[in-house]
C-alpha cells in the first residue's frame, strides 16, 4: 500500500523541512529514556546517507553499531552509525534505518534525510505560482513520474 504526504509553502523555499519522529528499534528500547523524539527534518538530495544529531543520540541513549567515514565538501570525518526507525508525516514509517551521528550546521534541525531514504519512494518538488509544494510517497508509484512526458501534454 502506498502512503504519501504533501507539504505546501506559500513562497518559494530553499530548504525542504518536515516534522519527523525518531524511534529506537523496539528490540533496543531502554524505557528509562524517551521512547521517541520529535525532530525537525531537512531533506537533502546531496546527502547519500541519513544523519541525526548527537543530541538525539543522547536523548534516546542510542548505542553505535559501528563507524563510517563521511566526506563533506571540504572535510572528512569518522562518525558513529546507529539503527533507528523514522516516522515521517502521515504515519509513513521507515524501519531499521542506518543513520550517522553528526552535528550538522542547520539550526533547529536534528534529522537530515538523505538519498538512502529518498530512493525508497517518489520525491517531487513543484514551484508553481511562486509557491513550493513538496510531496513524497513510499513505495514508488507505477508508472513512474515522468515530467518530460508530462511537458508534452
Amino acid at each position: 500500500m502506498t502512503k504519501a504526504f504533501r507539504i505546501s509553502y506559500n513562497r518559494i523555499v530553499r530548504e525542504i523541512k518536515t516534522d519527523a519522529v525518531i524511534i529506537p528499534p523496539a528490540a533496543l528500547l531502554n524505557y528509562s529514556k524517551p521512547v521517541e523524539v520529535n525532530a525537525a527534518a531537512i531533506w537533502d538530495t546531496g546527502a547519500t546517507r541519513t544523519a541525526i544529531t548527537n543530541k538525539i543520540v543522547r536523548l534516546l541513549d542510542l548505542k553505535p553499531i559501528g563507524k563510517a567515514i563521511v566526506f563533506g565538501v571540504n572535510s572528512k570525518a569518522i562518525v558513529n552509525r546507529y539503527i533507528v526507525d523514522i516516522r515521517l508525516p502521515n504515519e509513513i514509517l521507515v524501519s531499521n534505518c542506518e543513520v550517522l551521528g553528526s552535528d550538522f550546521s542547520s539550526p533547529g534541525v536534528d534529522l537530515l534525510i538523505g538519498m538512502d531514504i529518498i530512493q525508497k519512494g517518489d520525491f517531487a518538488i513543484s514551484n508553481v505560482d511562486g509557491k513550493t509544494t513538496f510531496s513524497f510517497c513510499i513505495p514508488p508509484l507505477k508508472p513512474p513520474i515522468d515530467l518530460f512526458e508530462k511537458s508534452k501534454e
